[in-house]
């Protein structure tokens, strides 16, 4: 039957009987991520989290919720995901002026993700809003509004290093300190707002002994005696390609100097301040920028223009760094500037600077003149890598290329990059002629047109966008990103390290680590094919376990690859697998398929199997690590670190589930580990040599397929990304299933 997957899975195929004995004995250590709706499943979503494990999914429907089990909310240290089904604007939850919305303290990390809430009338003595301490949870599409405290109108940040993403803190109040937050912890904001928030400091947000980084952010409209958006006090902030504009403060009281009516720092305070622009800020000293005592921060690329009455105030102790900024009434320092930058409104707001390419009448002078390339302008945060050569300051919507320019960078607008450059809905060969025309300068664009036309995206007409127009009016190539196929990931070309490191526990010998290198974008199934699609298709069904949804078995490799065609087939397709290698007869048969040659026509972008190395490719994701969630293996029998993200022996209770149930990967793709073994189009050969490879398929023959990602009775030393079970193309089993993947050229 089953040859070389393990002794393991030998012993527990041989009787079905006491596989589904041990059903009822490990459905009680079983691991599987359950959706909590609220109110469907529990009234209120306090009972929702506490019915909650860790990884499990809480959906809040739309609607206003008050009252006790709907406010101070506290996910209990939980691994889980909290969401409104369709978003802050539609899931709000009133405290009603008692109490805050969330109270986040038991050493959550970004496993504990809330997104999706608008929470308003919170009134706490600390964070009306919110509170976190020493805890670091994700934070995304939240809106903190109308909360009130002492400390931190909208929320707290304690000892804690949360992520704020696309959120907004908006009209809070705080009596003393952080009008939006209050902050003594390492948070980071990205694409947040904080507007017409009010404190006596810090009316957007107070900092002291805190490390905030703040990443294309804006803060406007908030009001404070002492810094308007921003006072920090033995700090570090690190503000990166923000927009800090129309904030206000007074003089400062008591020990306090006069302060910024955006940025106040004082006290032992360092900071960096990178493409930020000041603009309509007001105070009686510092408008933009008020350096107090042993303020030592540094100023680079940035834009402070219409700061009244002066733009940067600098303590007789104080030492700031200036650079490559254009600076109202000027300031000492290495490209330094003191010109109109001449704003024009944009699609995103009225901070782009003027420039002929974008058909303006002249050049802002901040333009091309930064400290480093836009693409070497860049801030890291969580592995990700932000740089300004992915924003824009042109009402164009094209991105900085070459030297960055000065100020804040919007988001890009959109721009299609369609080759439709006619505008007729079509891509003919007018489409391409005039692509040439354009690269070529005979033919000045308008904008739509010019966006149209530079096809390949790099804010260029080339010869090469012309070419690729061409190849779509010859009905191949694409423009930019292929078109989203349901069901599907697009996989990007890359290269990664194959196989298993030496030190990895229950690794094979067959296991060399090498480097691999794909060439070629592919799709990816993010499941594995289902008995529904399966019947809908081949008209029959030959699964041991039934269910729609469940992932489809008992199948050859043969029948795989006959699926693979008909499904090409079915979809308008060119397939890709043929019985002969001129292709001219398609392969194909009837379950059980046991015999072949199989031929594969690379030039087909039909759906297919995909070869060994693009499997694992996808399974890791980018980790390196014996499982795709980041962990790493403990035990080569039943593994903690496995059972949140797989269905194999010690959680499936002895069969198969339905697809998509448990958490993805990093690019969205699930079920890589266990459930059924998934069919890859190599012969099994040992690994050559550790050297480099290219796009590799395995040798030209064998014996036996590679299968893949572990299956439902599988120990977990076989659900390893690095594992290689091999199978007989012509044998069947009931943990043999496959995953499509289709070439994109």
């Amino acid at each position: 039957m089953l040859a070389f997957i393990d002794s393991f899975e030998w012993r527990n195929m041989m009787s079905q009987r006491i596989l589904l004995f041990l059903a009822v004995l490990t459905m009680a250590i079983s691991v599987r991520a359950a959706v909590i709706r609220v109110p469907g499943d529990l009234p209120t979503i306090q009972e929702a989290i506490d019915r909650a494990v860790n990884w499990d999914h809480i959906l809040v429907a739309d609607g206003t919720y008050t009252g006790p089990g709907n406010k101070n909310l506290d996910t209990r240290g939980k691994a889980l995901v909290l969401e409104s089904e369709n978003g802050a604007d539609l899931c709000v939850i009133d405290c009603e002026n008692s109490g805050r919305g969330f109270y986040i303290h038991s050493g959550e990390d970004e496993n504990t993700v809330i997104r999706g809430f608008t929470v308003v009338h919170g009134d706490m003595e600390t964070g009306g809003g919110a509170c976190f301490y020493q805890s670091s949870p994700m934070i995304i599409s939240c809106v903190f509004m109308l909360n009130n405290a002492v400390y931190g109108g909208g929320v707290e940040i304690n000892s804690s290093e949360p992520v704020f993403v696309d959120s907004s803190f908006l009209a809070n109040s705080a009596t003393t300190y952080g009008g939006g937050a209050v902050c003594n912890g390492a948070p980071v904001f990205r694409r947040c707002t904080f507007a017409g928030n009010d404190a006596i400091s810090g009316g957007g947000i107070h900092v002291d002994s805190g490390y905030p980084r703040f990443i294309t952010t804006t803060f406007s409209e908030n009001v404070a005696i002492s810094g308007g958006a921003a006072f920090s006090y033995d700090s570090f902030l690190l503000f990166f390609n923000c927009l800090i504009r129309d904030n206000q403060a007074s003089q400062g009281g008591g020990v306090l100097m006069y302060s910024g009516g955006s940025f106040h720092a004082a006290g032992r305070s360092s900071s960096d301040l990178i493409n930020c622009t000041f603009s309509g800020n007001q105070a009686s000293e510092g408008a933009a920028i008020y350096c107090g005592d042993e303020a030592w921060p540094d100023i680079i690329n940035c834009i402070i223009r219409g700061d009244s009455p002066n733009a940067i105030y600098v303590h007789e102790y104080a030492n700031p760094t200036v650079l490559y900024s254009n600076v109202q009434g000027g300031f000492a320092g290495e490209g330094n500037i003191d010109s109109e930058p001449l704003f024009v409104s944009g699609p995103a707001g009225d901070y782009y600077l003027s420039q002929l390419s974008s058909g303006q009448t002249q050049d802002s002078p901040c333009t091309n003149t930064g400290q480093h390339s836009a693409v070497d302008t860049c801030v890291i945060h969580d592995d990700i890598t932000i740089c300004l050569d992915d924003t824009s300051t042109k009402t164009d919507s094209f991105t900085d290329i070459g030297m960055a320019d000065m100020g804040y960078h919007a988001p890009p607008g959109e721009c299609s990059h369609s080759g439709d450059v006619t505008g007729d809905g079509e891509i003919t060969s007018d489409d391409a002629q005039m692509t040439f025309q354009i690269a070529l300068a005979f033919y000045v664009p308008d904008q739509t047109e010019k966006c149209a036309a530079d096809c390949n995206g790099d804010a260029e007409v080339s010869s090469g966008d012309a070419q690729t127009v061409f190849s779509m009016v010859m009905g191949s190539g694409f423009c930019v990103d292929p078109p989203p196929v349901d069901g599907f990931v697009h996989i990007e070309s890359g290269n990664f390290y194959m196989g298993s490191p030496g030190y990895e526990l229950c690794r094979d010998m067959e296991e060399t680590e090498h480097f691999v290198t794909l060439t070629t974008d592919f799709y990816m199934q993010k499941t594995e094919v289902t008995q529904e699609q399966w019947e809908t298709v081949m008209g029959s069904n030959p699964s041991y376990f039934n269910g729609g949804n469940r992932p489809v078995e008992n199948i050859t490799w043969y029948d795989a690859v006959v699926y693979c065609n008909r499904y090409s087939l079915a979809q308008g397709i060119s397939p890709c697998y043929y019985a002969d290698p001129e292709f001219t007869e398609l392969f194909d048969g009837e379950h059980p398929v046991v015999t072949g040659p199989v031929y594969w026509d690379q030039n087909s972008v039909g759906y297919r199997l995909p070869t060994e190395a693009e499997w694992e490719y996808t399974c890791r994701a980018g980790q390196k690590t014996a499982y795709n969630n980041g962990q790493t293996n403990l035990d080569c029998q039943e593994d903690a670190n496995l059972s949140p993200i797989a269905w194999y022996y010690y959680t499936s209770g002895a069969e198969t589930h339905d697809v998509g149930l448990l958490p993805s990967n990093l690019w969205g793709l699930v079920d890589m580990h266990g459930n059924v073994f998934e069919y890859c189009w190599d012969w099994y050969g040992g690994f050559s040599p550790s050297w480099p490879q290219t796009d590799p398929m395995g040798p030209d023959t064998g014996e036996m397929k590679i299968l893949r990602g572990g299956g439902f009775i599988s120990s977990a030393e076989s659900c390893r990304s690095g594992t290689r079970p091999r199978y007989w193309p012509d044998h069947w089993t009931y943990i043999t299933g496959l995953r499509l993947v289709r070439s994109i050229r």
